[in-house]
């Protein structure tokens, strides 16, 4: 069998021409393989849409692009996806139809689509090959058709239609916007806790972090920018900024000390004794001086590796 190195080698290995239920099969001009419509169920959403002329209006195009093989008998890997497909989103955007032509959807049925719910676009997640020795194709499961492959993304597209799909796909874009907002609003928020209550920023690299979302941040990158003479608590140099987040700070320790631990032992001293009252404090406050800048330093090292990650997530 030949390799499957141009699309019509990959249209033939597929036989797609032979299945009555495909049609209007498109050849890729920039890598092997091929683009084939089938047409929605009658009896579901995307199927009552229709054009002026009364045609299908949704149909649902699958894509399928063979990667060459490493040597000439090798294995070629097999890629493939299917998507909705309206039928005149290459002439406008969806949302400017024009209802009065043949070839767009009419009004009624185009706004009840509105409102029901959509398939969604699935992918070849398990890898498929094909073998240029014996000419076939294989999965995960063993020799197949490419017919089969065919079948297989068409139903996994139209089973996104199904009420438990369609919970899972809302709770996944759920989870992905939440981790989304913690990566990239957490290092905002760490990033002006440090600015604004601590007098601690990062060396300048290319401008603001605005025009730098993806720096990655190191230790040394963050300094703090203090008057000389700064502000002094019981011997020990600070900022005024931060006399007054770490005052915030300490009072919330000493808040649930208080209240969470019990009145005994070195407590019960301490609450007793004021020069030992006095030294917590003074070792509080120094404690938090230090760690909470550490800590928010921390969460901005961890997350700035995140975030190119994040937008794949």
């Amino acid at each position: 069998m030949p390799v499957l190195m141009t699309p019509q080698n990959v249209i033939q290995a597929f036989g797609v021409a032979a299945f009555p239920e495909y049609f209007d099969i498109t050849p890729y001009i920039d890598s092997a393989g091929f683009s084939v419509k089938r047409p929605y169920p009658a009896a579901s959403p995307p199927a009552l849409v229709v054009t002026g002329n009364g045609a299908p209006y949704n149909t649902c195009i699958i894509g399928i692009a063979v990667e060459a093989p490493q040597t000439p008998n090798g294995l070629s890997r097999v890629y493939g996806a299917a998507d909705l497909y309206e039928r005149c989103q290459e002439r406008h955007r969806s949302s400017r139809h024009n209802f009065t032509d043949p070839d767009c959807p009419t009004e009624a049925t185009f706004y009840r689509f509105k409102s029901a719910p959509r398939p969604q676009a699935v992918q070849l997640t398990a890898e498929f090959f094909y073998d240029c020795a014996d000419g076939r194709f294989y999965g995960p499961q063993g020799q197949l058709t490419g017919q089969q492959i065919l079948d297989l993304l068409y139903n996994a597209h139209r089973a996104t239609l199904g009420r438990r799909a369609r919970v899972k796909a809302w709770c996944s874009r759920r989870w992905r916007n939440t981790v989304r907002r913690l990566v990239w609003g957490g290092q905002d928020v760490c990033l002006w806790l440090l600015q604004h209550g601590y007098d601690i920023e990062p060396r300048e690299d290319n401008g603001s972090p605005f025009a730098a979302p993806f720096r990655v941040y190191k230790w040394s990158d963050f300094v703090r920018r203090s008057d000389e003479k700064g502000t002094h608590f019981f011997g020990f140099q600070s900022s005024k900024r931060s006399l007054f987040s770490n005052l915030i700070v300490l009072v919330f320790i000493v808040a649930i000390v208080y209240w969470l631990l019990p009145h005994a032992g070195i407590l019960r001293a301490v609450y007793r004794n004021t020069p030992l009252s006095t030294a917590f404090l003074v070792f509080a406050f120094l404690m938090v001086d230090q760690l909470v800048p550490r800590l928010l330093q921390g969460i901005v090292w961890g997350l700035c590796r995140l975030r190119l990650k994040d937008l794949f997530f």
